[in-house]
């Protein structure tokens, strides 16, 4: 964070790109901009996904109408309002999804397991112990979580728009606390509704089920409203990120006399075609943990050993950086379509690899 910060401070930087482009030039730009769209928007997808379930359980529409309605609105407002509508719908949404999530759903759903000690004695010991996962399957896990959160570009961009370095490093502290407060609860809800709803058949329908069976109507409408608004609050930060890439990191560099003007035109104009692209993904792909899986092994292998050589190995030159981000790409996006082996393993090394020889 010091070193992105100092150094968009100095060049007012506004992509992630856009950074690795002023030492590594044009074509890692570029590169780096085609691999943060192919990465981010699975995210998109899988979001619109999450608000497509959402609608079919509870007003009996089937998914596609509901993908096709989250992506209208959360598009439209994207559009308008750039980075401000953003950040203050984030806020908004962040404060109902607290409400509904931490305050009112998880004690509910506790209670009506039975408490803790009820889904500890009727739970399978497997969901108390984390080695039953495959070493292979957890270590995927870590370095996907590793090299794949820091180089998200809404997170980069996030850490220039503070106002002084004081507020960023509290606005970190708070955002990482506040994200494993959220992990956690919901992996409680999660095994506290495997409790209750044992014949359930995805783990995506806990929720709702709970929603509906628990809660009385007032109380179930906030608690749906707060879970739309901690999914559009990922929605509208993804499309901008993506957007951005796409109009400054690739339209920009092709044709750099573009006004301003022209500029934010081109911007909104790519939050549509992005946004199309990412229903047409969630319609074909409707599976939230494929497509996060997915999306983490992307941004992983195909950016994250560039960027640290970039920021921090002075020996790092725009072929080896260009060479790093095409083979960590190319290669876990074959293991995805192959299942050989888990993309993040071989991606991030491939890219090493890659990166240093050239």
């Amino acid at each position: 964070m010091p070193r992105v910060r100092a150094l968009g401070d100095k060049y007012k930087f506004e992509t992630l790109p856009e950074m690795l482009g002023f030492r590594m030039g044009n074509t890692v730009r570029v590169l780096a901009g085609i691999v943060t769209i192919m990465g981010i928007v699975g995210f998109v997808a899988d979001n619109f996904v999450a608000l497509g379930r959402i609608t079919q359980a509870y007003l009996g529409w089937d998914i596609t109408s509901g993908i096709l309605l989250a992506a209208l609105i959360t598009t439209i407002y994207t559009v308008l309002g750039g980075m401000i509508a953003v950040i203050m719908t984030d806020l908004i949404q962040w404060i109902l999804a607290m409400a509904g999530v931490v305050l009112i759903t998880f004690p509910i759903a506790l209670i009506a397991a039975g408490g803790w000690g009820n889904i500890v004695a009727t739970l399978p010991p497997e969901y108390f112990d984390p080695f039953t996962i495959p070493s292979m399957v957890l270590a995927g896990m870590f370095v996907s979580m590793i090299f794949g959160v820091h180089f998200q570009q809404h997170f980069i961009q996030r850490q220039w728009s503070p106002a002084d370095k004081k507020t960023l490093l509290y606005s970190a502290i708070a955002a990482n606390v506040n994200f494993f407060i959220f992990a956690i609860i919901c992996a409680l809800i999660g095994m506290a509704g495997a409790v209750i709803f044992p014949g359930l058949k995805a783990g995506s329908l806990v929720l709702p089920h709970m929603i509906r069976e628990l809660l009385p109507t007032g109380l179930s409408g906030l608690i749906i409203a707060a879970f739309i608004a901690l999914i559009m609050s990922s929605v509208d930060s993804f499309l901008l990120t993506i957007s951005s890439s796409l109009a400054k990191d690739i339209v920009g560099v092709v044709k750099p006399s573009l006004s301003d003007e022209k500029m934010v035109l081109v911007t909104r104009i790519s939050i549509i075609l992005l946004a199309v692209l990412a229903i047409v993904i969630a319609i074909v792909y409707p599976y939230i943990i494929g497509l996060i899986i997915a999306f983490f092994q992307m941004i992983a292998s195909g950016l994250g050993v560039p960027v640290l050589a970039t920021l921090f190995w002075k020996r790092a030159t725009p072929a080896g950086v260009a060479s790093g981000i095409v083979v960590g790409s190319v290669v876990a996006v074959t293991m995805r379509l192959t299942g050989i082996f888990n993309p993040a393993l071989a991606g991030v090394p491939c890219s090493f690899i890659a990166l240093v020889i050239v």
